[in-house]
C-alpha cells in the first residue's frame, strides 16, 4: 500500500509541477494565443505533464522489482531458476 501511495503522490505532484512549469515558460505565448493555437499550446503542456507522470508512476511502482529482481521460471516446469534484475 505504501508503494502505491508513494507512486501516486509522486506522479500527481510531478504532473502539476511539469504542467505549471511549461505554462510559466510559455506565459507570453499563451497570453497572445487565441483559438486553435491556444488549444495546441494547452495540449502540449498537458501531454508532457501526463507523460512525465506516467513514467514516474511506472518507475516508482516497479522500483522494488528493479532493485531486487523478479523470479525467472522454467517455462516447462514452472520451477524458479533464480532472480533477475535485467528481466525486471
Amino acid at each position: 500500500m505504501q508503494d502505491i501511495a508513494k507512486s501516486y503522490s509522486i506522479a500527481t505532484v510531478s504532473a502539476i509541477v511539469v504542467g505549471l512549469g511549461i505554462r510559466r515558460a510559455m506565459g507570453s505565448q499563451l497570453k497572445a494565443a487565441t483559438g486553435s493555437r491556444l488549444v495546441c499550446l494547452n495540449a502540449f503542456s498537458s501531454f508532457f505533464a501526463i507523460a512525465g507522470a506516467g513514467f514516474l508512476n511506472a518507475y516508482f511502482m516497479r522500483q522494488t522489482e528493479i532493485k531486487t529482481g523478479i523470479d525467472v521460471l522454467d517455462c516447462e516446469t514452472g520451477e524458479p531458476l533464480g532472480k533477475s534484475q535485467k528481466c525486471a
